[in-house]
Parts: structure tokens; sequence; C-alpha cells
């Protein structure tokens, strides 16, 4: 006598099915932190730049030499990024830096480094440059939101918003 076919193996394609999706969708996110992991590691590892968390470049650091500062605020745009950092003594330091993050921060050419830092407003900070060639004032003026560089007695300023971190 035939014994009758079962349905218990109506299911197994479904199952190997979902198994599959599931390696591959978790396969992908794997690959994705860990590439983002070593880009952070690169970056770190030549010291040009930070990734944004609670530390500041260690190439700030090393202008500001005042050891370990911890970070208040960064941003990025579509043409820069900036840190605004702190030393344990509360004193306040502003890192530009005109390019994407990963690129090196050469002091002078593509970053700009200010220790005249105040707060403004109930989330910004301006830092203030005087140019020692022509004595020419620029603010930067740096909230969660933007960057303005106010170009003082010569507008209009510039303005860029935040991308999203």
């Amino acid at each position: 006598m035939a014994v009758p076919p079962t349905r218990h193996r109506s299911w197994v394609p479904q199952v190997l099915l979902a198994i599959v999706f599931l390696a591959i969708i978790g396969g992908s996110a794997g690959y994705l932190a860990a590439h983002r992991q070593l880009q952070r590691e690169a970056r770190t590892a030549d010291g040009a730049t930070a990734t944004p968390g609670p530390e500041c470049p260690k190439h700030t650091e090393t202008l500001a030499g005042v050891g370990q500062l911890r970070q208040l605020l960064y941003i990025h745009t579509t043409a820069s990024e900036v840190w605004i950092c702190t030393d344990t003594s509360g004193r306040l330091y502003y890192q530009g830096h005109l390019g994407q993050p990963g690129q090196a921060l050469i002091e002078g050419a593509t970053s700009l480094f200010l220790a005249t830092v105040q707060r403004e407003g109930p989330d910004g900070y301006v830092a203030t440059n005087t140019d020692p060639k022509t004595g020419e004032v620029t603010k930067y003026h740096v909230t969660p939101q933007a960057l303005r560089r106010e170009h003082v007695g010569h507008p209009p300023d510039a303005y860029e918003p935040a991308l999203p971190n």
C-alpha cells in the first residue's frame, strides 16, 4: 500500500527563501558597519580628522597645546566641516576644515584653528579671526543648523546649512 504524500514539505522552500533573505540582509549590514569602521580608523590614524563624536581632531589638540579636547559641536556642510571643542578649563576652540570628512587638515590651506571663540545664543558659537596681514576680521557663526561666515565690513555673508550626520 502506498503512503499518501504529506504536506510537511510544502513549507521547506519558504523557510529556505527566508533564510537566504536574512543572510543577505545580515551580510550587507555587516559589510557596511565594517566599511564605516575602517573609514573611521583611517581618518583617526593619520590625525587628519576625527569622527563626529566626543573627541576633537588630533590636529586641533596639537594646536591648542592643552591636552585632550572634548567636542561640543560638529557640523558638516556641502563645503566644509567645523568642530567646536573645549578643554578641561572650559576654554573654547574652533577648528574649521574646507573640504570633506576624511580629507587632510592642512593649517593655513584647508583648515583654520582659532582660540578666540565665545558662546552665541542658546546653541551657537562665534569664532573671530583677524588676518594679521590685512587686519580684516571674519567671524564664524556656528550652530547645529549652519555655518555662517561674516566678513566684517565686507558683505555679503556666506551661509552653509548643516547636513545630517
